[in-house]
C-alpha cells in the first residue's frame, strides 16, 4: 500500500468522523428540544393531575359538610309557636340527619341565635336529650357573638371568625321573638323584593368537630385521592387560610415549612356558605335544594377561592419542578451517553481499522521479508549443489567448503523457519511447553554458545553473572531461544563502530517478590524514541533496520516479549540516541521449596 493511498484513507477516516460528529450535534440539539417539549408537558401533566384529584377531594369535603344544611327547618306561619316549632323541627332534623350520614360524628354543637333587644342570645342543643336549652356562650364562639351582635346593629362587617372553632352559620327569617324579648330598633323597611331586616333574623349555628375533620375525615379524603395502591405517595398539609402558621392537619413530620414552600398544588377547603335563606331537610320524595331529591348528593360548592382553610400537597420525592428537572437530566444524561458511545463506537471501529490496516502493511512487509530471506540462502545452497553435482570442486577444500556453506545456509533457514512456528505457537497459546527448575547460569552458557557469531571471536562479549542466583521455573527451551533472539539482535544492530556486547545477570528483589534480571547490552546507534513504543510489536522493523537493509523478519522481540510474560516476568528496552542499547529480562525466581530442592539436587 502506498503512502499516496494511506494518506486518501486517513483523510476519508477523518472526514468520516467530522461528519458522524456534526450528524451527533444536529440530532443533540434535537433531542434537547425534545427533551425540553416532553419535560414541560410532563410538568403540565402532572400539575393537572394534582389539581385534578385536590378539586375532587375538594368537592367531597364541601359536599361531606354541606350535608349539614339539612338541619335547616321550615320558618314557622303561626307567631304563637314560632319558637317551639323551629327547635323541635331543628331536634326532628338532627335525628333524621344523624340516622343517615355516615360522618354524623364531625358536628360537635348545634345552636340558635336569636337577638334579644340590644345583645343576643343562644340555646345549645344537647345531642343525647335532643332538646335545647339556654347556654352561656363558649369561649371558642366569642368571635361568633362579636360578630351577630354587629349585624343586628349594622356596624359595618363583622370580624373575621377564627378557625379554632369551625362554625357554619343558617339565617332564619320571618321569626318572632320569644315572650319578653323584643326586636331592635327598626332600620327603615324593605320595599318588595328586598330582603328582610338583620333584626328579625335568627341563626341556626353548627360547630364542628375540629379532632374529627383533621383525625377522620381529611387523612380518609386524601387516602381516596391520592393513593392508588393503599399507600400515599404524597405528603399533605393544612393550614389556616388566615394564618398560615396555624396547622390544623399535616404528614410532613415537621417539614410543614418547606412543604409549604415547594408544595406540588394547593386548594381551599371549608368554603364559606352563601344560603340567602332556610334550605330544609327535604322529606321522602320531595325535591330538595336546587330541585335534588332526597338522597342525592348536594351539588358543588360556590367557586371564588372563600375557603377558610388551605391544604397543600407535595410529592414524598419533590416539588412538581423538582421531579421534571430531575427526570429532565435523566434525559440529558441517557442521551449524552448514547452519544458519547455512538462517537465512541465509531472512533474505536476507525482505530481498529487504521490498526488492522497497519498490521496488513506489516504483514505484507514481512511477506517480502521473509521471501528475501528465503531466497537468498536458497540460491547459494543451489548455487552450490550444483557445483558440487557438476564436480565443478575438484578439490577436497572446495568440495568442504561448499559443504560448510551449505550447513551454514541450512541452519539460517532452519532458525528462520523455527522462528516463524514459535510465533505461531506463542500466538496460539502453546508457547511454553514444559516447566521446570532452570539454572540462568546454563541459560546464558547454552545461549553464548548456540550463536556461531559470538563464537568467531570477531566480538568482545563482556559477561557478569552474579554468583548463587536463584533459580527460576520456566521453559529452558524458550527462555534459550529468548536470549539468543536478543544477542543475535545485539550482533546485527548494535555492532557498529564497536564489537562490544554486554551479558549481565542478577538478582533484583522488590515489593513484587524476588526477579533474576538478564541484561544484554550493545554499544551501537541507540534506537530512537519512536520506534522504542513499537520495537515489541509483531512484523515491525525500525528506522534503521529499513534503511540498512539488514536481514530480519520483525518477529524476535515480539517472541522474546511473549516468552518472558508467558513466565510471568517483564522486558523493558533502555537506549539513547548514539549511547547504545540494553535489553533488560526480568523473570521471577521459582518458590523457596524449589530453591531448596535444587540447591540440594545440584550440591
Amino acid at each position: 500500500m502506498t503512502d499516496l493511498a494511506v494518506d486518501r484513507q486517513t483523510r476519508l477516516s477523518w472526514l468520516l468522523v467530522g461528519a458522524l460528529g456534526v450528524l451527533c450535534a444536529v440530532l443533540g440539539f434535537v433531542q434537547y428540544r425534545w427533551i425540553e417539549e416532553v419535560s414541560q408537558a410532563h410538568r403540565e401533566r402532572m400539575r393537572n393531575e394534582i389539581n385534578g384529584r385536590l378539586q375532587r377531594l375538594r368537592l367531597d369535603f364541601q359536599e361531606t359538610v354541606r350535608s349539614v344544611e339539612a338541619l335547616q327547618a321550615r320558618p314557622s306561619r303561626e307567631a304563637s309557636d314560632a319558637r317551639e316549632e323551629s327547635e323541635a323541627g331543628y331536634v326532628e332534623r338532627w335525628r333524621l340527619w344523624r340516622e343517615r350520614e355516615p360522618h354524623a360524628a364531625m358536628v360537635k354543637r348545634i345552636g340558635v341565635v336569636f337577638p334579644t333587644g340590644e345583645s343576643v342570645q343562644l340555646r345549645l342543643m344537647e345531642t343525647a336529650a335532643s332538646q335545647f336549652q339556654d347556654a352561656e356562650w363558649p369561649p371558642q364562639w366569642t368571635g361568633a357573638r362579636e360578630r351577630f351582635e354587629a349585624r343586628i346593629h349594622r356596624e359595618g362587617p363583622p370580624p373575621v371568625a377564627g378557625v379554632e372553632s369551625a362554625l357554619i352559620e343558617f339565617p332564619r327569617f320571618g321569626g318572632r321573638p320569644p315572650s319578653g324579648g323584643r326586636f331592635a330598633p327598626p332600620q327603615g323597611r324593605g320595599r318588595a323584593g328586598e330582603p328582610p331586616r338583620l333584626a328579625e333574623v335568627e341563626w341556626l349555628v353548627v360547630e364542628l368537630d375540629l379532632p374529627y375533620l383533621s383525625s377522620r375525615l381529611i387523612p380518609a379524603l386524601i387516602r381516596k385521592h391520592f393513593s392508588d395502591d393503599g399507600s400515599s405517595l404524597y405528603q399533605s398539609v393544612v393550614v389556616s387560610r388566615r394564618d398560615p402558621k396555624q396547622v390544623l392537619f399535616s404528614t410532613a413530620a415537621g417539614g410543614e415549612q418547606a412543604l409549604l414552600e415547594s408544595a406540588s398544588g394547593s386548594v381551599t377547603l371549608f368554603d364559606e356558605f352563601r344560603s340567602p335563606g332556610i334550605r330544609p331537610m327535604p322529606g321522602p320524595g320531595d325535591p330538595g335544594p336546587g330541585g335534588r331529591k332526597a338522597g342525592s348528593p348536594p351539588g358543588p360548592p360556590s367557586p371564588g377561592g372563600t375557603g377558610r382553610w388551605l391544604l397543600h400537597v407535595r410529592d414524598e420525592a419533590g416539588s412538581v419542578d423538582t421531579l421534571v428537572a430531575r427526570g429532565r437530566w435523566r434525559n440529558y444524561a441517557v442521551s449524552g451517553a448514547l452519544f458519547a458511545l455512538l462517537l465512541a463506537t465509531a472512533w474505536v471501529l476507525i482505530r481498529f481499522t487504521r490498526k488492522a490496516q497497519q498490521l496488513a502493511e506489516l504483514q505484507m512487509n514481512f511477506v517480502a521479508g521473509v521471501s528475501h530471506e528465503l531466497r537468498t540462502p536458497l540460491a547459494v545452497i543451489g548455487t552450490a549443489a550444483y557445483n558440487l553435482r557438476g564436480k565443478l570442486a575438484g578439490n577436497p577444500a572446495q568440495v568442504s567448503k561448499y559443504g560448510a556453506l551449505i550447513e551454514s545456509e541450512s541452519r539460517k533457514l532452519s532458525a528462520m523457519v523455527e522462528q516463524i512456528l514459535q510465533f505461531a505457537e506463542l500466538r496460539s497459546g502453546k508457547g511454553m511447553r514444559r516447566s521446570e527448575p532452570v539454572l540462568v547460569e546454563e541459560i546464558i552458557e547454552q545461549g553464548l554458545q548456540a550463536n556461531k557469531d559470538l563464537q568467531t571471536g570477531t566480538f568482545e562479549v563482556e559477561k557478569r553473572i552474579e554468583p548463587r542466583l536463584p533459580v527460576v521455573l520456566g521453559d529452558p527451551v524458550a527462555l534459550r531461544h529468548a536470549l539468543q533472539n536478543l544477542l543475535s539482535n545485539a550482533v546485527k544492530y548494535g555492532t557498529e563502530g564497536s564489537n562490544w556486547i554486554g551479558l549481565d545477570a542478577s538478582c533484583a528483589e522488590t515489593d513484587a517478590g524476588v526477579f533474576v534480571e538478564i541484561r544484554v547490552a550493545d554499544h551501537g546507534p541507540g534506537i530512537p524514541a519512536e520506534d522504542q513504543a513499537h520495537i515489541f510489536e509483531p512484523f515491525y522493523r525500525g528506522q534503521y533496520a529499513l534503511r540498512d537493509q539488514i536481514h530480519g523478519t520483525g518477529l524476535g522481540l515480539d517472541l522474546v516479549k511473549r516468552i518472558v510474560e508467558a513466565h510471568g516476568g517483564t522486558i523493558r528496552v533502555e537506549s539513547a540516541p548514539m549511547q547504545g542499547a540494553a535489553f533488560v529480562m526480568r523473570i521471577p525466581a521459582a518458590p523457596a521449596e524449589y530453591q531448596d530442592e535444587f540447591a540440594h539436587t545440584t550440591g
